[in-house]
This record gives C-alpha cells, sequence and structure tokens, in this order.
C-alpha cells in the first residue's frame, strides 16, 4: 500500500503527454515557417521591384534630360543624321546638346539585355544595372520634318523584368515622352 500512495503524489507527464505535446508544438512551428518564407518572399521582391523601378527610373530620366536637348532625332543606329519619323524603332541616334553623336539601344550582355549607351566614336556604355533585364526598349519619333508644323518629339517605351528567385520574378513597364527643347526651325 505504501508503494501504491507513493506513485499517486509524483508529479510530472506521461509518455503520452508529451507526444501530444511535442505533435501539437510541430505543427504551431510548421504554421509559423511557411508563414515566415512568405514574409520573406515578399520583402524580396519589394526590395528587387524597388531595385528595378529606381534603375529604370533612372535610366529613363538620364536618356530623356539628354534627348530633350538633344536634335537631329532618328531611329537608324547609322550617323547620317538626318531627322527621320519613325514608329517602333529599336534605337534611337541624334545629336546631343554638344553636337555630338549619341546612340541608345539594347544589347545583350551576359544573357542579360541592357540599354547601351554610345557617344561619338567611343565604346558603348551600359546605362542599366547588370541585374535589370530590359525585355523591351522602343523609341517612337515624330515631327523632325522641318515643314510639318509640330515640335519634334520622341517616345520611350521601356520593359524591364528582375528576378532573384523564379518565384519573386518582378516585371515593370515604363513610358515617356520627350519633346525637343529647341525650336525647329
Amino acid at each position: 500500500a505504501l508503494m501504491m500512495n507513493k506513485n499517486k503524489n509524483q508529479k510530472g507527464f506521461t509518455l503520452l503527454e508529451m507526444i501530444v505535446s511535442v505533435g501539437i508544438f510541430a505543427i504551431v512551428i510548421l504554421i509559423a515557417l511557411s508563414s515566415l518564407f512568405s514574409i520573406t518572399d515578399a520583402q524580396k521582391k519589394a526590395v528587387a521591384l524597388q531595385n528595378v523601378l529606381d534603375n529604370m527610373r533612372f535610366s529613363l530620366e538620364a536618356m530623356s534630360k539628354e534627348i530633350r536637348t538633344g536634335s537631329s532625332y532618328h531611329c537608324a543606329p547609322d550617323i547620317s543624321l538626318v531627322p527621320e519619323d519613325c514608329a517602333g524603332g529599336t534605337s534611337m541616334t541624334f545629336l546631343n546638346a554638344e553636337g555630338v553623336t549619341v546612340t541608345y539601344f539594347l544589347q545583350t550582355n551576359n544573357s542579360i539585355n541592357q540599354i547601351m549607351k554610345k557617344t561619338g566614336a567611343d565604346v558603348a556604355r551600359p546605362v542599366t544595372a547588370a541585374n535589370v533585364n530590359i525585355e523591351r526598349l522602343i523609341f517612337y519619333v515624330s515631327g523632325t520634318g522641318a515643314s510639318d508644323q509640330r515640335q519634334p518629339r520622341a517616345t520611350i517605351v521601356l520593359e524591364g523584368l528582375v528576378s532573384p528567385t523564379p518565384r519573386t520574378q518582378t516585371r515593370l513597364n515604363l513610358e515617356t515622352s520627350v519633346s525637343q527643347r529647341k525650336l525647329d526651325s
């Protein structure tokens, strides 16, 4: 009888209670980890979107500023500099404010499409970052004719893609129009 009283007064958990509590704890941890991974993916996507947006916006603004102060717009990669309207050119050539020929175009570098800038006889240099893949770069030029009574105008369309991981792939489209600052003669 003394042994039975001793067992009843002992405190602690039974094996069944421990198994149930460990199982519930494992389920709660699994749910918490999946939520944490979802939040981490959302954060990566937000950072990637901000990076591509900043880079594309900066590139578009830099091109717009130079095009705005330039002249002799055309969409051919040659340096004839005969002003010419175009509807959907993949490159744009013009004279910048200093009278130097500038061409913007899309080029593939290490399987990433980057906007490139060629100034005069210099080697073309990238305008966009290496982690931003520009899928489309299209130029629309109008009003280049001297007697058309319209100010020369260029529209730039950009479509970019950034993908730190396949699950956080982000696509961004930007468009801007720029009119030539110098009066059309």
